[in-house]
C-alpha cells in the first residue's frame, strides 16, 4: 500500500554507502569495524526524519536494510558490548527504518537467528514491536539479564507511534504485563519511555511496571538513599524539566508557583540538559541537575538542603524527575497534573488534583500518593493566544479533528473511529495532529492509520507552530477527545474555537478533563459515559447537519470567561500551607482519604 502523501515533506536520501566495503570487512573478519560502519549509517536517521520517501530514497533505505540484515544473520558476526549498547540505543530508530523499507519487519531474520549460536545481541537488536514473530523474553533475560533489560526498555520506546498498529500495540501490552523478575537498571538503561509510555499503552497495566522501576532505582541507589535535610518552614523547591515560557507544564503551574513567591523562599531545580532558558522570575536560586552516565550532576547542591517541601509538576517526563522522586529531597513531597499519572511507589506523599476532575471513591487504587483536591479542575485553564476566524466549511466530507499526540492514538480507539466511519451516512475524514514525537516513526504511523481507516479517510498534519496548528484545527466540523488518555488543553482549544467536542468521561483526571470543560459550559449532551455512547454522539454530529449546527451555535454562544477567570492560586497556596502545617499528623494517621481544600 502506498504511503499517504498530502502533508508530508521529503527527507534527503541516506548517505551513500559502499556495500562492497562492508562485504570486504566481513570477509576480512573485521567485525568490529563492520559494526561501527553500520552504526554510522543508522546515525543518519537520528538527524534526518522522513515524512515521505521518494522511490530513490526508498531504494537507498532498502539497500541499507538488506545489507544490515544480511550481516546480522551471519553466525560468525560478533561485536563488542560497546557496539551492542549503541545498537540498542538506536533500537527504535532501526525498527522504524526497517518499517519504512519494503522489508517492513525482521520476522524472517529472527527465525534464522533463533537457531544460531552466539545470537543474543543480534536477536535483541532486531526484535522490536513491529515483529509478528514472538520470542520468549524469559529466555532472553536468562541468557543475559543486563542486555535483555536494556533491550526491554528500548522496545517500549515505540509507545509514541507503535500503538496505532494492532500487532505492535498487543506486543507492547504483553511487554508491560509480564515484567521479567531479572529486569535490572544500569548506566545504559533508558527507563523513561517505559515509565512514561506505559500508561499510554494501557493505563490498567502501568501500575506494576512503574512500581518495579521505582524499586530498581532504589536498589541501584543512583542517588544517596538518605538526603541530609534541615527543613526551613519557608523554603520550597520546584523540580521541573520544562519550566520555560510556552511549555504546557509552565503554563499550567506558573501562576500557582508565583502565588507562593511572596510567602516562601523558592528554589528552581532545573532538571535535564535543555538549553531553553528557564523562567526564573519567582525564584531566589536556580540549581541545575542532569543525568550524565547514570550520575546526577549537580545533585551535591541538594544534599544537604533546607527545603521543607519539594514540588514536582512533571514527574515521568524526564529521567531526573523519576530518579529524584524516589529519594526524599524534602520532608514533604508533592506532585500534580503536569503528567497526570501516579508514580505508583515513589516517595511522593501528595498528589494535587481537582474536586471536579477526580472520582474520590477508590482513589487509593489509582494513586500511591494521597490526593489533595483543589476546587475545580486542579489546574488553571490558559486562554489560547489566537482570535477564532470561524471559516466556512464545505458540507462534505465531514472533517473530524483528532488533535491527539501520537502516543494517544491506539489501535482499540482506531477501531472505534472505524465504527463511526462505517455507521455514518456521510463521507468522513479524520484529521490527525501527531506532534513532534513521531520522528522516524511518522511513515509507519501513517500507514497504520490507513490500514485501519482507509487512505480516503485519513489526513495527517506535521508538527507546526501553535498559530498554524489552530488555523488547521478550525477547518473541521467537530473534534473528538482521545480514549483512554484524553486531553485538557486540546479540549479547551476546540471550545475556544467554537467547535463541538465529543468527550468520554473516565475515572481520573487524564480522561475527565475535556468532559469537565463541556459541563462547565452546559454541554453535558456531548459527554459520553460509555464508549458506545461516545460512538453514537460522534455519528449523530457527523450525520445530522442541523444538530451539528445547533451544537456549534451553543459552543460559540457559551461564556468561557468563568473558565478562564478561575483564580485558583489562593487554593494552591492554601493547600501548601495546610500540608506544611499538618504533614506530621497526616503522615501518622495513615489515611488514604482525599484531602479536600475548601475555597477561601
Amino acid at each position: 500500500m502506498n504511503d499517504p502523501t498530502p502533508q508530508y515533506i521529503d527527507g534527503r536520501a541516506p548517505e551513500t554507502f559502499d556495500a562492497g566495503e562492508l562485504l570486504e570487512l566481513y570477509r576480512a573478519k573485521r567485525f568490529e569495524l563492520l559494526a561501527v560502519k553500520l552504526l554510522d549509517y543508522l546515525t543518519h536517521f537520528e538527524r534526518t526524519h522522513y515524512f515521505r520517501v521518494t522511490d530513490d530514497t526508498r531504494y537507498h533505505i532498502n539497500e541499507l536494510v538488506k545489507n544490515l540484515l544480511y550481516f546480522f544473520t551471519q553466525s560468525d558476526f560478533t561485536f563488542s558490548d560497546a557496539c551492542t549498547n549503541r545498537f540498542l540505543e538506536l533500537h527504535p530508530i532501526l525498527a522504524d527504518v526497517i518499517a519504512i523499507s519494503n522489508f517492513r519487519n525482521t520476522d524472517a531474520y529472527l527465525k534464522i537467528l533463533s537457531s544460531q549460536p552466539n545470537n543474543l545481541a543480534r536477536l535483541l537488536v532486531l526484535y522490536n514491536a513491529y515483529n509478528t514473530v514472538r520470542l520468549k523474553p524469559a529466555s532472553l533475560f536468562a541468557a543475559n539479564s543486563r542486555l535483555a533489560s536494556n533491550w526491554y526498555f528500548r522496545f517500549l520506546e515505540k509507545f509514541n507511534t507503535g500503538s496505532a498498529s494492532q500487532n505492535a500495540h498487543e506486543q507492547m501490552r504483553e511487554h508491560i504485563k509480564n515484567v521479567d523478575p531479572l529486569l535490572q537498571i544500569d548506566e545504559n538503561s533508558e527507563f523513561t519511555s517505559a515509565y512514561f509510555g506505559s500508561t499510554y499503552i494501557d493505563p490498567e497495566l502501568d501500575h506494576g511496571l512503574k512500581r518495579r522501576i521505582n524499586q530498581l532505582i532504589g536498589q541501584r541507589a543512583l542517588v544517596p538513599a538518605r538526603v541530609e535535610s534541615h527543613p526551613n518552614p519557608k523554603k520550597i523547591a520546584v523540580l521541573s524539566a520544562f519550566w520555560w515560557e510556552g511549555h504546557a507544564v509552565h503554563r499550567a503551574f506558573q501562576p500557582y508557583v508565583k502565588s507562593l513567591a511572596e510567602h516562601y523562599d523558592l528554589t528552581l531545580v532545573k532538571l535535564g540538559s535543555s538549553t531553553r532558558p528557564p523562567d526564573t522570575e519567582s525564584f531566589e536560586e536556580v540549581v541545575n541537575c542532569r543525568l550524565v552516565n547514570s550520575r546526577l550532576e549537580g545533585f551535591e547542591a541538594l544534599n544537604p538542603n533546607d527545603f521543607v517541601l519539594a514540588f514536582y509538576p512533571d514527574i515521568g517526563m524526564s529521567p531526573e524527575s523519576i530518579l529524584l522522586s524516589n529519594f526524599r529531597i524534602a520532608p514533604i513531597q508533592m506532585s500534580a497534573q503536569g503528567h497526570p499519572v501516579s508514580t505508583f511507589g515513589s516517595t511522593i506523599d501528595y498528589w494535587l488534583s481537582g474536586t471536579e476532575t477526580e472520582v474520590m471513591e477508590n482513589a487509593s487504587e489509582r494513586y500511591s500518593e494521597r490526593l489533595v483536591l483543589l476546587p475545580g479542575a486542579g489546574l488553571l485553564p490558559v486562554r489560547p493566544g489566537y482570535e477564532p476566524q470561524h471559516p466556512q466549511l464545505p458540507p462534505e466530507p465531514i472533517l473530524i479533528n483528532c488533535c491527539w499526540a501520537a502516543q494517544k492514538v491506539n489501535y482499540p480507539h482506531l477501531v472505534r473511529l472505524q465504527e463511526i466511519q462505517s455507521r455514518s451516512q456521510r463521507p468522513i475524514k479524520f484529521r490527525f495532529f501527531p506532534g513532534h514525537a513521531v520522528q522516524t516513526g511518522f511513515i509507519p504511523f501513517c500507514r497504520d492509520l490507513v490500514n485501519v481507516l482507509g487512505a480516503e479517510h485519513v489526513e495527517v498534519h506535521q508538527n507546526t507552530n501553535y498559530t498554524e496548528y489552530v488555523k488547521l484545527v478550525e477547518q473541521a466540523h467537530f473534534s473528538l477527545d482521545s480514549v483512554p488518555f484524553g486531553g485538557f488543553s486540546t479540549g479547551l482549544d476546540a471550545l475556544f474555537l467554537g467547535m463541538p467536542l465529543v468527550a468520554h468521561n473516565g475515572e481520573q483526571f487524564y480522561n475527565r478533563g475535556a468532559a469537565y470543560l463541556l459541563r462547565q459550559i452546559g454541554l453535558d449532551v456531548l459527554v459520553a459515559d460509555t464508549l458506545e455512547d461516545y460512538i453514537d454522539k460522534a455519528v449523530q454530529l457527523a450525520d445530522d447537519a442541523e444538530y451539528r449546527s445547533a451544537m456549534q451555535q451553543r459552543v460559540r454562544q457559551a461564556d468561557l470567561e468563568p473558565i478562564f477567570a478561575q483564580d485558583g492560586t489562593g487554593d494552591f497556596k492554601a493547600a501548601v500551607d495546610y500540608l506544611i502545617e499538618h504533614h506530621d499528623t497526616l503522615s501518622q494517621d495513615q489515611s488514604r482519604e482525599p484531602i479536600v481544600i475548601e475555597r477561601g
